[in-house]
């Protein structure tokens, strides 16, 4: 399925989110796996990228996420007279509902807990010296893979249970409002 605007540009920044994550875990691993010194200023620069992309474009996909998209889906929920008229088109419209709330619900705990991660990995790589442990640079690769694991579990939920339905439920002028008040978020530009 197609997904369109504003979703698909929201999955366009999920798959930048996770190539940066990937790239930062796959260099951690490798380096804390061999223990080869030479990989370390290879996985700090990769942590450091990842951190600051994180504090940048993760930073306003999670704005346009909580700011426009979350707010137009509470609406939605909100209105009784919608979601009888699609009662009546779709038999599902009432789970996706329930479905709706309870996800929403879910997914701002995930973005507490993103930037839970986040902090950690920036404090951890703040407090590096010029040659850390290999303790220190495990426990910089495990705040990697918690945050690929967030990451994982929150796409899945986003894609699958908010933008699937979203496409649906949303009217063609919700969707361009929604992408007009996205554009004008953040510094990232996706696709």
């Amino acid at each position: 399925m197609s997904l369109p605007e504003p979703f698909a540009r929201l999955v366009r920044e999920h798959v930048a989110i996770a190539g940066m994550v990937a790239a930062a875990r796959g260099a951690s691993e490798a380096a804390v796996q061999y223990r080869d010194e030479t990989l370390v200023p290879e996985m700090l620069a990769e942590l450091h990228a990842l951190h600051a992309f994180m504090g940048r474009e993760l930073a306003a996909h999670i704005a346009r996420e909580e700011d426009v998209l979350f707010p137009a889906f509470r609406a939605l929920t909100a209105d009784d007279r919608l979601i009888d008229e699609l009662v009546v088109q779709h038999d599902r419209v009432q789970e996706r509902r329930a479905l709706l709330e309870s996800v929403l619900t879910a997914l701002d705990q995930h973005h507490d807990d993103v930037t839970d991660e986040r902090e950690r990995l920036g404090a951890r790589l703040e407090a590096q010296p010029s040659a850390p442990s290999w303790e220190a640079l495990q426990e910089l690769a495990e705040s990697v893979r918690q945050l690929d694991w967030i990451f994982q579990g929150h796409f899945g939920d986003e894609e699958d249970d908010l933008f699937a339905p979203g496409a649906e439920l949303f009217s063609p002028a919700d969707l361009e409002r929604m992408t007009q008040e996205m554009e004008a978020i953040g510094p990232a530009r996706s696709g």
